[in-house]
């Protein structure tokens, strides 16, 4: 009974806005939030040395500049790939799939971008492990060339 409910509900039509103005707008917001969040609060038991203020806010709105591209990019996606991306066939358990595939875009290009200069004076391991696992488990299940959620079964020779 639940599972079908469940079913029912994830396939019900979802609203797709796949246009450059709501991606800028969105990633605009999504990086200033996180440059704010990061430089505001020091989440993650992040410390910063006297005197290196300046490079943390740098690191700062390097990850905000990460979400802003990485949402430009998941919006170029949405646009060059309309049908794939029709609002008439989107429903929710593909924007479910669509946000995770997201996360995990953000995940990995943030945690690619602390190979910089001065990014490893900052990093935690625990964010970055985290955003490793997160972009492996995501890219195994969650977006499926067949959009199944199931991952692909291996070629047997």
């Amino acid at each position: 009974m639940f599972i079908q409910s469940l079913k029912t509900r994830l396939a019900q039509p979802y609203p797709l806005r796949n246009s450059w103005r709501v991606g800028l707008i969105s990633g605009l917001t999504a990086g200033a939030f996180v440059s704010f969040f990061l430089y505001a609060f020091q989440p993650f038991g992040t410390k910063v040395p006297k005197g290196m203020e300046w490079q943390y806010f740098k690191v700062c709105l390097l990850f905000g500049l990460v979400t802003l591209a990485t949402t430009l990019l998941v919006t170029f996606l949405t646009v060059v790939f309309k049908k794939t991306f029709d609002e008439e066939k989107w429903v929710i358990w593909k924007e479910i799939q669509f946000v995770f595939y997201r996360l995990h875009r953000i995940g990995q290009f943030t945690a690619g971008s602390c190979s910089l200069e001065y990014a490893p004076q900052f990093k935690n391991h625990l964010v970055l492990a985290g955003s490793h696992l997160c972009s492996r488990c995501f890219s195994h299940y969650c977006w499926c060339p067949d959009g199944s959620g199931k991952t692909q079964p291996k070629i047997q020779r």
